[in-house]
């Protein structure tokens, strides 16, 4: 893991969903981003697994967060559309979001993310985003 760019980790700090969730910031650095989360009660839909919610929200702020390690500085992040797809049962132990910036560009950043969740000692691929976030330029920054 690359570590944990120092704004980036802030920003998830104060993120409410987050903390209500219990997921965790594992790395965020270079474009990259990875959040995960341990299965609870709160977190499942009605057999049991993790909810679809919970997966979009881990991996819309896992892009969010990975374009925020490249923008500039005091700059913000905030989501204009994503797509996912759901490719198999989120039915493990804990859910992962590996997001990658894919484009980073001055006012607009398009970001992938993977989910997996954990069964036994496997990931398993359960999930894809397509993400497209906008970088909120600080006041006076151009």
């Amino acid at each position: 893991m690359s570590g944990l760019h120092e704004e980036a980790a802030d920003s998830f700090s104060r993120q409410g969903l987050m903390t209500h969730f219990g997921a965790k910031l594992v790395e965020a650095a270079d474009g990259r981003c990875v959040i995960e989360v341990g299965s609870a009660d709160h977190l499942t839909q009605q057999d049991g697994m993790f909810h679809g919610g919970v997966m979009a929200a881990i991996a819309d702020a896992a892009c969010g967060h990975a374009a925020f390690t490249l923008a500039p500085a005091a700059a913000n992040i905030l989501t204009i559309e994503f797509k996912i797809n759901f490719l198999a049962p989120a039915d493990g132990d804990r859910l992962r979001a590996s997001a990658t910036v894919l484009k980073q560009g001055r006012s607009v950043s398009t970001v992938e993310a993977r989910v997996e969740t954990l069964r036994g000692a496997e990931w398993a691929h359960c999930g894809e985003m397509l993400a497209t976030m906008f970088v909120r330029q600080p006041r006076g920054g151009g």
